[in-house]
């Protein structure tokens, strides 16, 4: 939050009114994914830290305004992902483990296109589907491998040893409405089972 300079430092900057250096801090944060457009989760990154390594003073007062904007970020923005042109899968396992586990957990909205086709398949044998996350779980949004329409997947522990448990429901209320003290898988590895990735 900013406050009034007390540095005698010539600095037009922080020589404006508080309120006007909160609102430029507030602009500096805004990303592209706040104003609607689709992210791909590959190319995924917050906003930047940049304005914070000025000086003590702009960090102080602009820090906050850094953390919410970057927790918005990824609870608020529409990413998607495409498993086109990674093949073997083995690569998108490898860009996927590039983005912070962190990060990737606090996602609300992810919408995963499978594309089953390889690139030295025939044009017949192409196979297209996508789901979408929302926080809890996953709706398929078309015909899929896994039928139904909508999955929650879920970590349980048969004698200590853990295992991935797979539930489906007749629609998003249902699954919501539903109970169950195992816990959820982490986020990542939920994309990496629904891209049919090696989850490991």
């Amino acid at each position: 939050m900013a406050s009034t300079p007390s540095s005698t430092r010539s600095c037009r900057f922080l020589k404006l009114p508080p309120e006007l250096r909160n609102r430029i801090y507030e602009l500096a944060f805004t990303t592209e994914a706040e104003e609607g457009t689709n992210i791909n989760l590959l190319d995924a990154a917050g906003p930047t830290k940049a304005l914070l390594l000025t000086c003590r003073q702009i960090h102080s007062e602009a820090v906050g305004f850094h953390k919410q904007a970057y927790r918005r970020y990824w609870t608020t923005s529409k990413f998607t992902l495409s498993t086109l042109n990674f093949s073997p899968r083995a690569e998108l396992v490898s860009a996927l483990n590039k983005l912070s586990h962190v990060d990737v957990e606090q996602i609300k909205h992810l919408l995963v296109t499978i594309e089953n086709k390889r690139r030295d398949a025939a044009p017949s044998s192409s196979a297209s589907w996508s789901c979408t996350y929302d926080g809890i779980g996953w709706t398929l949004d078309n015909q899929t491998p896994y039928g139904g329409s909508v999955v929650r997947m879920l970590l349980g522990d048969a004698d200590k040893g853990r295992y991935m448990e797979y539930t489906f429901y007749r629609d998003v209320e249902e699954m919501h409405n539903a109970t169950s003290v195992q816990p959820a898988v982490p986020v990542m590895q939920q994309i990496k089972v629904i891209a049919d990735c090696d989850a490991s």
